[in-house]
């Protein structure tokens, strides 16, 4: 179930929308198992070197109470033992992230919202934490440099919900297991049993998707979340003039 954390914070719209783009078999995977992939940290890597580690004013505080290679191990521990679900938060569509996820034209995106997402996990009793990434400069910043509150920066959660400012245009929201022993564990990752109503309130197809494409997406909706249309993306209509 969802379990607040303080060193989560939410976006400052609270009942933003959450979007997660993705590509065909993805999707029918999470309608037919029911359960949401999350990623292990040290996969995140492929995508970002510094997944999990620490800016250079952060590295000189744990420097103060610690040797080099006690951090080291402990960052590469910690990599193994977090799990990542990867969601973007917006008031509407975006078309980079339809460019990233589906370049194509054949993906899709389900929308939720904040609150619905936190409760979509409630059928399950592991603790899943959620909140904001924050975006910083390794070189310069701390960690919650331009938030209003900060936190203990020694909590193993920190690392994972700050990235580089490279990476601001994702406007990531992040759900977050840790310590999954009781888990059967992927080679990537783990799944999770989700609440499939609360997670999927509304499904976008890509810009020019097919529409057999989205007759055949509406098919398999309508076997689990009948009440659900297939939507299309905003970039597909036309001008007036």
């Amino acid at each position: 179930m969802y379990k607040q954390h303080n060193v989560f914070n939410d976006p400052a719209k609270p009942n933003e929308f959450l979007w997660r783009y993705m590509d065909w078999p993805r999707f029918f995977l999470l309608l037919k198992t029911k359960k949401l992939f999350f990623s292990s940290g040290d996969t995140l890597r492929v995508y970002d070197q510094y997944e999990g580690s620490l800016p250079n004013h952060e590295l000189k505080r744990y420097l103060s109470i610690m040797p080099l290679e006690s951090i080291q191990r402990g960052i590469q521990q910690r990599r193994k033992e977090i799990f990542v679900s990867c969601w973007h938060y917006s008031d509407t569509e975006s078309i980079a992230m339809w460019k990233i996820y589906a370049p194509t034209g054949n993906g899709i995106a389900v929308q939720t919202t904040i609150p619905n997402f936190k409760k979509a996990f409630d059928c399950i009793s592991k603790n899943v934490h959620a909140g904001k990434v924050i975006y910083i400069n390794y070189d310069t910043e701390a960690f919650y440099q331009n938030e209003v509150v900060g936190y203990d920066f020694l909590n193993g959660f920190v690392a994972f919900i700050h990235k580089r400012q490279q990476f601001k245009y994702e406007s990531e929201y992040r759900a977050i297991i840790s310590n999954t022993e009781e888990l059967e564990q992927l080679s990537s990752g783990i799944e999770i049993d989700i609440d499939l109503s609360l997670l999927v309130r509304r499904v976008v197809v890509a810009p020019k998707t097919p529409v057999w494409i989205i007759q055949a997406a509406q098919f398999m909706l309508d076997d689990y979340l009948p009440n659900v249309k297939v939507e299309r993306s905003i970039d597909d209509r036309i001008p007036i003039v």
